[in-house]
């Protein structure tokens, strides 16, 4: 159930713009949902941010044929599932920047809460989706906390038991190598804003932003880490 509420001030980007934090209980494991976080501008300046990032990348061809029922990567750094020497763009320093800034936010606004992370980001990895796509509940292997970034249109997110509604410029925490998730359903990018985001065709951008320990041994679905980007994108394309 919601156990919490704050409202808030942030300066995020270029604009102040107030938002309000939520906290869930997911039988012991905590999510936190800030509503509201970035405006349609500060939404279109981190969308853009990855596409400058990104520039260039294969992924940008590989999209045209891709099956839009499935979501697909546009940018990756320091990938989990492939290595910390696995990137198709530059160190994404303003994201990484902004998630340990709002990580010290929540846990300010929740001091008790101990087993949120510490640590400064070091990975990052940016999909987009076609309102056709779903993901089924899932746990991600080899990670645990990340912050997610839902950008240019609303989805309905399962974290454990809850169905959460997230809005365009959502900001969504929480132990995802923990806590069983699922897309759901991703809503049709309104046609007012849609020339604003160049999403190949397609409806949502989802940027998960992550510290990931390197130096332990990982694995993914039984398979010894790290695998390589083809291999992974093998196995994503028939994972739904």
């Amino acid at each position: 159930m919601i156990v919490s509420f704050i409202l808030f001030l942030f300066c995020s980007l270029s604009v102040c713009s107030s938002y309000e934090l939520y906290r869930v209980n997911s039988d012991g494991n905590y999510g936190y949902h800030l509503t509201n976080f970035f405006n349609f501008d500060d939404q279109i300046n981190v969308y853009n941010y990855i596409l400058n990032a990104s520039k260039g990348a294969i992924e940008y061809e590989e999209l045209k044929n891709a099956n839009v029922k499935r979501s697909y990567p546009i940018a990756y750094h320091n990938l989990v599932y492939t290595g910390n020497q696995t990137h198709n763009c530059d160190t994404p320093k303003m994201l990484f920047d902004m998630a340990d800034d709002i990580l010290t936010i929540v846990r300010r606004a929740f001091p008790y809460d101990t087993l949120l992370p510490t640590q400064k980001h070091n990975s990052l990895y940016a999909q987009i989706f076609h309102h056709e796509s779903t993901m089924k509940m899932h746990t991600d292997g080899g990670v645990s906390w990340g912050v997610s970034f839902n950008i240019a249109t609303a989805a309905d997110f399962q974290f454990g038991e809850y169905l959460i509604h997230f809005k365009p410029g959502d900001i969504f925490i929480g132990d995802f190598g923990k806590v069983i998730h699922a897309v759901k359903k991703v809503y049709p990018i309104s046609p007012d804003v849609a020339d604003s985001f160049d999403l190949f065709g397609r409806d949502r951008c989802s940027i998960q932003v992550r510290y990931v320990d390197f130096s332990r041994p990982l694995s993914l679905f039984n398979i010894s880490l790290p695998m390589s980007i083809s291999d992974f994108k093998i196995l994503f394309k028939f994972y739904k």
